[in-house]
């Protein structure tokens, strides 16, 4: 930063007045500047930018209450549909309902062992669908649109212990999407979730519990991996892209947990 020059006042002249003025004026201009390029992660996040609700919905083709509960998601995701700008939706096909001929093709068995973790933090009974989860914090049928809007604006009205800012983009290659993420603080005891989603899809079930139905699928997870690390706080994380895709079909979302409670902290979507 330049030095503003101040003369002897006792031999000030015209000269060294336009000196000193323009010194000043470097100062300032400098600091201006300096100001203008602190990284914007570094700025304390607003009320609104706080308030975000993150559902995940536990499902599968199989279940009699879960075209139900995909009609909710399909609802509350409608943008004309939505009260509120941040509102994320991850459904996740669990395999404990795959019958013999009537496999659920999204299910996985990491989406029924993320369900049993919510079943322990939460301290529920057991594992049932549709469950819907929102930030962590409720556990509740998720076949209803009125309880589910009741429970997001009472998570929206909660305010969080913590909020992380995430920021992220992503590059897609012919088989594979690079995600570049930026968190406004380091992970320490919480972990980073990248979930690549699905937008929608609809299956004909020739089948199980919904035979005869046009069963419609929404905000499917097909690829779910987590980042952890104390001193995690940047980097590049590299998912497979399924090869039924394009980059139209998908989009993905990124959010903070807390390892121990599963509370959800931040949240983006690329």
């Amino acid at each position: 930063m330049a030095v503003p020059y101040f003369p002897d006042m006792k031999k000030i002249s015209m000269k060294h007045l336009l000196m000193a003025l323009y010194s000043f004026s470097a100062a300032v201009l400098t600091l201006l500047l300096a100001l203008r390029f602190i990284p914007s992660d570094t700025v304390k996040l607003s009320v609104d930018a706080q308030r975000f609700a993150l559902i995940e919905l536990f499902t599968s083709v199989n279940c009699p209450g879960c075209p139900a509960a995909e009609k909710v998601v399909q609802q509350i995701r409608d943008p004309e549909n939505q009260d509120h700008p941040t509102l994320y939706i991850l459904a996740f096909h669990v395999d404990y309902r795959n019958l013999s001929g009537a496999r659920d093709p999204f299910s996985s068995e990491a989406f029924t062992q993320y369900q049993q973790y919510y079943s322990h933090a939460l301290r529920l009974r057991g594992l049932f669908t549709p469950q819907m989860v929102i930030n962590g914090l409720t556990s509740f049928e998720g076949n209803d649109l009125d309880i589910c809007r009741e429970r997001i604006e009472s998570v929206l009205e909660t305010k969080p212990k913590e909020t992380i800012d995430i920021r992220a983009t992503a590059t897609f290659f012919e088989d594979s999407v690079e995600i570049a993420y930026k968190l406004s603080r380091p992970l320490n005891n919480t972990r980073l979730n990248i979930a690549l989603v699905q937008k929608s899809a609809r299956m004909d079930m020739r089948g199980g519990e919904n035979a005869g139905l046009l069963f419609d699928c929404f905000n499917i997870v097909r690829s779910f991996e987590h980042i952890s690390g104390k001193d995690v706080r940047k980097g590049r994380h590299r998912l497979h892209l399924p090869r039924d895709l394009s980059p139209e079909d998908i989009e993905i979302v990124l959010y903070t947990q807390n390892s121990l409670t599963y509370s959800i902290s931040g949240a983006t979507r690329i």
